[in-house]
């Protein structure tokens, strides 16, 4: 087995990020840039293409007590030593930076930086192969929604939701791989860790690619609430379903990936007399990617209970979400002590479900303490707000 980057290059890394400072670089710089870019990863396809700047990669090599020339010395006499490390790309400084902070921090057994040493390899390479697709020109929304929802459920874009997901979980197999050979610093491990992803993010784009421009050429498209209804084209409307697909995958997104807002947790918590603190510990708790599917669900009721309940006062629009009526409508309903709403209910049970998880409800109880339905209030109104923030 062959260790000839790690031996030359994993003490510095080891002694850089050992470091408090340079631990909460690597760990800032990627969160602002996807902060700075989350619209283009939280989209249902590839459209707009995020743009991973010189001074992020200087910054995480800076977190790392690397340089790019030390980083290109080394890949040089790889290219030697293994034709794989002369493919175009494979051979990028930033993708050998990547493979030895994962190194690092699969020995640390640190989740959390693993997790962001994986989003930047996805936030340097996924623009690449954008550029490459789309080249003349970012893809038409319209087209592209077209294209992802006329795709069959072998795509995982079509039930993952959006652009990050199949990504990240794209990345994460490939890790899984060649997990136990990059923790060994094995040379193989690093050239075929970066390989795959790079083959894995290029079949990606290729498939979306094709099916996109093949509708581009017969002029397919999802005509959005904006537009008009031209008499003698028929297109297919973006239904109010399809609407909460697209707002529930990107607040669950930005949930997962930024976490809970404080603002909004502070705003919730005054509200339903609450703690600020407790309900900051709580959603910090729950809104964790293990409960991601009860988060999904708790958006989705919310949003089909606000735009598809039937009664004589509910006329609701998308539009409306981001308003103060879908706030004082969903707690108008979760007020209704005898309500039958089924999306209530599934919502207060996830909630009593987490409440016990935390301690807040015995097991195989019902209290009907104060203090219990604010929590549990708080907790409804913050994923509401959240909703309101980012539909």
């Amino acid at each position: 087995m062959s260790t000839y980057a790690s031996d030359a290059l994993y003490k510095k890394v080891e002694s850089a990020l050992s470091d408090k400072t340079n631990y909460a670089l690597f760990k800032n710089t990627i969160d602002q840039h996807m902060a700075n870019n989350f619209d283009k990863y939280s989209s249902i396809g590839p459209i707009k293409r995020p743009i991973f700047r010189t001074e992020e990669s200087d910054a995480m090599f800076k977190a790392m007590g690397l340089t790019k020339d030390e980083l290109a010395d080394i890949i040089a006499t790889m290219k030697t030593k293994d034709s794989r490390w002369k493919i175009r790309g494979v051979d990028q400084p930033m993708n050998m930076a990547v493979v030895l902070s994962l190194e690092y921090f699969l020995k640390q057994n640190d989740e959390k930086q693993v997790k962001n040493a994986l989003s930047y390899m996805i936030c340097f390479n996924y623009p690449l192969f954008h550029y490459k697709y789309f080249r003349k020109a970012e893809p038409t929304e319209s087209i592209m929604a077209y294209t992802i929802n006329n795709l069959s459920n072998k795509y995982q874009i079509k039930t993952a939701g959006n652009v990050w997901a199949v990504l990240f979980d794209t990345t994460e197999k490939a890790l899984a791989l060649q997990k136990n050979g990059i923790k060994k610093g094995d040379d193989d491990a690093f050239v075929r860790f970066i390989a795959d992803v790079r083959t894995r993010i290029n079949g990606f784009m290729q498939k979306i690619a094709n099916a996109y421009y093949a509708n581009w050429n017969s002029g397919n498209y999802l005509q959005n609430e904006h537009e008009s209804f031209e008499e003698d084209k028929y297109y297919e409307a973006d239904s109010n379903t399809l609407a909460i697909e697209r707002i529930t995958n990107k607040v669950l997104t930005r949930l997962i990936v930024s976490g809970p807002d404080s603002k909004l947790v502070e705003l919730a918590a005054k509200n339903c007399s609450v703690s600020v603190n407790l309900l900051r510990t709580y959603t910090q708790s729950m809104i964790t990617d293990k409960q991601k599917d009860d988060i999904r669900a708790i958006i989705e009721k919310l949003l089909f209970l606000y735009l598809l309940t039937e009664n004589e006062d509910n006329k609701h629009t998308i539009r409306d979400v981001g308003t103060n009526d879908f706030l004082i409508y969903c707690m108008k309903v979760y007020k209704k002590s005898n309500t039958i709403d089924p999306n209530v209910i599934a919502i207060k049970e996830i909630l009593d479900r987490w409440l016990r998880e935390l301690g807040e409800l015995k097991s195989g109880t019902s209290s009907k303490s104060t203090h219990v339905n604010n929590v549990r209030r708080a907790l409804y109104m913050f994923f509401i707000m959240s909703i309101m923030k980012n539909s």
